[in-house]
């Protein structure tokens, strides 16, 4: 199973080895990374970046100064999307998380062993870098390589850092070479199938059983961009952050991999949507205490033996509260903000259910943000809250077929 795959799956146990293997940066198009390409401008297509004749030997092929300026438009994006495949992996555990990987070491003059320096932050080629300052100072490894584990403990949670195993040499037996090992498995006791429903299943699901019977889309179809698309782009602009003279290209790019092309309307709209939204983002964090922000948190809600799952736009975390900001494109041309709000409370109740059930030391407040028109709708709950939230949300469950 890939990481991508187990997005908004969970499990008891989950194992991310190989933490020390150089990231997936700089992808080619062919297979010795001698061609990539680079975004073009508004006007113009990528351009490949094609490797050149090395001086020294005619016989091989080395990367040019196109390579060099490739890595710096499409360096700090691909180590975004790396740090978000390694949040995605680590959140899918329920129980025990198990970390495996390489560290490069120095052992000085005395014979003692530590872990070497980690790459920049903003510099990482491995998932290590980012999780070895955070996670290993110097007294834990030390202690781990004289008693062979260590404990430490981070923001309340502890965790074990193990020396690996000392190598052994393995014999085996003349005789028994070609005897077949007999292995005795027990069936595992069966279980009734947790029902998993995605927040946006539970809201269409209320939806469609309410007495009007009307159902809200993002914004209509056009001949460029479906509602899905577009509100994909917004999100991704808002999450990425990138100059704002390149939001027009990535909205491109991030179409095209959904085999569809924008149209000007849908550039100039797209635009206007981010633009509020990150705007919107920008006031309220400058008005928070921020302890912690996170983009696309994956939150999981249990009642009973059911579990609400969904992705969470943007989370702020403060000393007091949870915040959750959530962008909707919707038109708001034939509806207002707060029928609108209403229609997406159920979403909202899961996500706080899964705040609260983490944490009940937060209040969690919820901000709707419709970028269509700049306006913005609230919903407030307090830790107290926590069962009335499970029984508004039970009946809805039971709508989901």
């Amino acid at each position: 199973m890939t990481i991508h795959s187990a997005k908004g799956l969970e499990f008891p146990i989950v194992t991310v080895p190989d933490l020390g293997s150089d990231l997936n940066l700089g992808r080619s198009v062919d297979d010795h990374g001698y061609v990539r390409l680079v975004d073009g401008t508004d006007d113009a297509p990528p351009v490949p970046a094609v490797g050149g004749p090395n001086p020294g030997d005619a016989f091989s092929i080395e990367k040019t100064a196109v390579h060099e300026y490739a890595d710096r438009r499409s360096r700090p994006q691909e180590r975004a999307e790396s740090k978000r495949l390694l949040y995605v992996a680590c959140t899918r555990t329920r129980d025990h998380l198990l970390l495996c990987g390489t560290h490069d070491i120095d052992v000085d003059e005395s014979g003692a062993i530590e872990l070497g320096e980690p790459a920049a932050f903003d510099d990482a080629d491995r998932w290590r870098d980012w999780l070895q300052p955070a996670l290993l100072d110097g007294a834990l490894v030390a202690e781990a390589v004289r008693d062979g584990q260590a404990r430490g403990e981070m923001d309340g949670a502890s965790y074990t850092v193990r020396r690996p195993p000392r190598p052994v040499g393995w014999h085996t037996d003349d005789h028994a070479v070609d005897s077949a090992p007999e292995i005795s498995i027990p069936s595992p006791p069966s279980l009734a199938p947790a029902k998993r429903i995605a927040a946006t299943t539970l809201v269409n699901a209320v939806a469609d059983a309410s007495t009007d019977g009307h159902s809200y889309s993002q914004r209509e179809e056009s001949a460029g961009l479906s509602p899905t698309t577009f509100g994909t782009v917004v999100h991704r602009i808002n999450e990425l952050r990138p100059p704002r003279d390149q939001w027009t290209t990535l909205i491109r790019r991030l179409s095209r991999m959904s085999g569809e092309e924008p149209t000007e309307p849908d550039l100039r709209e797209a635009v206007d949507h981010a633009a509020d939204a990150v705007e919107f983002v920008d006031q309220v964090e400058a008005d928070s205490q921020l302890q912690a922000v996170y983009d696309e948190y994956s939150v999981v809600a249990r009642i009973d033996e059911s579990r609400i799952v969904g992705d969470i736009d943007r989370l702020l975390v403060t000393p007091d509260a949870f915040h959750i900001i959530d962008y909707k494109t919707n038109d708001l041309s034939a509806t207002t903000s707060d029928e609108l709000a209403e229609h997406y409370r159920p979403q909202m109740l899961a996500y706080a259910l899964a705040l609260l059930q983490h944490d009940r030391n937060r209040d969690v407040r919820s901000s709707l943000r419709f970028t269509d028109a700049g306006v913005e709708e609230r919903f407030n709950w307090v830790s107290d809250q926590m069962p009335e939230i499970e029984s508004e949300l039970r009946p809805m469950m039971d709508l989901v077929k």
